[in-house]
C-alpha cells in the first residue's frame, strides 16, 4: 500500500459549470471584455502596466452612451498632447508649440470631428478639460510631461512611452496593411522581378532573408547594409527600394540622395526612422563621408543634432538600402559592412527586354498599392 496520501480528480458539477463558462468567456469575449482587455494591453505598451487603476470613471457615467465609451475617449484625446516648460506639442507634429487656449480649441475641433455622436454640452466639456488638465489622476486621462525625446520604438503601437512620471514620443507608425490580415502567402511579381534582375539565387536568398530579418527584428538592427549598384539606369534599384518602404511603412521610411545629410551635422530625424534609402550613392575614397557612414551602419548608437537642440547620443535602429550607379570603387577589399548586388541585365532602359521589364515594375507597383 502506498504511504501517500489519497487524492481524488473528480470536479463536482458547479465546479465543472464554472470551468466551462471561462474557458468559453476566454473562446468568445463579450465586446466589454474585448475593450477592456485592449485597455491592459494599452497600459503594458505606454509603460503604465505598474500603476493602479484610475477609479474615478463615476465622474463621467451620466454621459455614457451605449456606444461610446467617455473614458476610452479622453484616453484617446490625452494622447495628443504633450506638455513641457508650460507649452503644449501635438504628438503628431512637434515643432510647434502651443498655448492653452489653443489646445481648448483644436481638442474641441477634433472631438467633434472624430467622435460626432458624442454631445458636447458645457457640462461634459467642464469635466473633460478638468480631467485633461489634472496633476492627480490616472496618467492614461492627462495630458503629459513630455521628456523632450522622441525616438522610434518599432514594434510598440503606442506614441507615448511613460517612465519615470515623463513620456516620450515614439515616431515609429504601425503600417496600416499589418493589420488588414495577409490572405496567401508568395511574393508575387516580387519574385519575379528579383528572378529577372538578379541572376544568382544565392544573392537573391541573401536580399530576401536581410529584409524578412529586418521585419521579423524590427526593435534591432543589422550591422550591414544591402548597395544595389548598376551601370545602367531603369535596372529595378528603386523598384526594391519601394517594396522595401512598403514592407517598413512610409511613415517609418527616410528618403535622401547621397550620404551627405545622413552622415551631416543634423542628422536626428533621418536616424529616427527604421529604414533609410540613400540613392544615389557616391563617396570619395577615404573621404569622411565613408568612414561616417561604416560607424552609423554598425553601431547601435549614433551622435545626432537637431536644430535648435543640443547634441545627443541615440540608441537607433535604423538598417539601410543603399543604391548607386556609380561603381563603388571607394569601398575597401572584403568589405563586411555591405553586401553589394551588383544588378545587370536587357531590362534597363536602352536593352533589348526593356517592355518586358517595364510590365513586371509596373506589376510590382500595383501590387505594392
Amino acid at each position: 500500500m502506498s504511504d501517500k496520501p489519497e487524492t481524488s480528480s473528480k470536479v463536482s458539477s458547479e465546479e465543472q459549470q464554472r470551468i466551462d463558462l471561462d474557458n468559453l468567456a476566454w473562446e468568445h469575449p463579450t465586446p466589454e471584455a474585448k475593450r477592456a482587455l485592449a485597455r491592459l494591453q494599452k497600459r503594458e505598451e505606454m509603460g503604465l502596466g505598474h500603476l493602479p487603476l484610475y477609479e474615478g470613471d463615476e465622474v463621467f457615467r451620466d454621459v455614457t452612451q451605449p456606444e461610446l465609451d467617455i473614458i476610452e475617449i479622453i484616453e484617446d484625446v490625452a494622447g495628443w498632447f504633450v506638455r513641457k516648460d508650460m507649452k503644449f506639442y501635438d504628438v503628431s507634429n512637434i515643432g510647434t508649440s502651443l498655448n492653452v487656449s489653443d489646445v481648448d480649441k483644436v481638442v474641441l475641433s477634433r472631438i467633434r470631428e472624430k467622435y460626432p455622436y458624442l454631445e458636447l454640452d458645457d457640462d461634459l466639456i467642464t469635466k473633460l478639460f478638468a480631467t485633461l488638465f489634472s496633476n492627480k489622476l490616472d496618467p492614461m486621462m492627462v495630458f503629459k510631461v513630455w521628456d523632450g525625446r522622441a525616438l522610434p520604438v518599432p514594434t510598440n503601437s503606442q506614441r507615448l512611452i511613460y517612465k519615470d512620471g515623463f513620456v516620450s514620443i515614439n515616431t515609429w507608425v504601425r503600417p496600416e496593411y499589418r493589420s488588414k490580415g495577409l490572405t496567401k502567402a508568395g511574393l508575387g511579381a516580387f519574385e519575379r522581378l528579383l528572378d529577372f534582375a538578379i541572376k544568382e539565387p544565392a544573392e537573391r536568398d541573401m536580399l530576401l532573408n536581410w529584409l524578412a530579418w529586418c521585419l521579423q527584428n524590427e526593435n534591432d538592427k543589422p550591422s550591414w547594409a544591402v548597395f544595389l549598384y548598376s551601370d545602367e539606369k531603369g535596372t529595378g534599384k528603386s523598384t526594391i527600394a519601394n517594396v522595401a518602404r512598403a514592407l517598413f511603412g512610409t511613415a517609418n521610411t527616410a528618403s535622401i540622395n547621397g550620404v551627405k545629410k545622413l552622415v551631416g551635422r543634423f542628422n536626428k530625424n533621418i536616424l529616427e526612422k527604421k529604414l533609410v534609402i540613400a540613392e544615389e550613392v557616391q563617396i570619395r575614397p577615404n573621404s569622411d563621408h565613408g568612414n561616417a557612414l561604416k560607424d552609423i551602419i554598425t553601431s547601435d548608437f549614433a551622435t545626432v543634432e537637431q536644430k535648435g537642440k543640443d547634441t545627443e547620443e541615440i540608441q537607433h535602429k535604423s538598417c539601410f538600402i543603399l543604391t548607386t550607379n556609380h561603381k563603388p570603387i571607394w569601398l575597401e577589399g572584403k568589405e563586411r559592412r555591405y553586401y553589394i548586388l551588383h544588378i545587370s541585365h536587357d531590362g534597363h532602359n536602352q536593352g533589348a527586354e526593356y517592355e518586358a521589364f517595364k510590365s513586371l515594375v509596373k506589376q510590382v507597383n500595383q501590387e505594392i498599392a
